[in-house]
This record gives C-alpha cells, sequence and structure tokens, in this order.
C-alpha cells in the first residue's frame, strides 16, 4: 500500500523507523483504523529481536 515511519524512543532517544502499510482494512464506520504495518529497518528489527 505504501510506505510509513514509526516513531518511537524505546531506546531513550526519539528515533524514526522505515516500516511499510501492506493492508488496509475498511468497514462501513467513519474510524477505519485497521492496518497491517511491515517493519523494513533493518536497526529496529535488530534492536526489538528476542534473543532465544
Amino acid at each position: 500500500m505504501g510506505e510509513a515511519k514509526i516513531i518511537s524512543n524505546f531506546s531513550g532517544e526519539k528515533k524514526e523507523y522505515k516500516a511499510m502499510i501492506d493492508k488496509i482494512y475498511l468497514d462501513d464506520t467513519e474510524d477505519n483504523k485497521s492496518f497491517v504495518v511491515r517493519i523494513i529497518d533493518k536497526e529496529l528489527i535488530n534492536d526489538t529481536r528476542w534473543n532465544n
């Protein structure tokens, strides 16, 4: 669907990260707020990856 940015301060510093909106779920209400976001920013993926 398109590019997006995620703003986070989980590391203590406010930063922008790249993401993609993959799907928007539309319905008959005014508040169409459901969507699927795919994180594509390698830094955010690496910094939030679970270590098993």
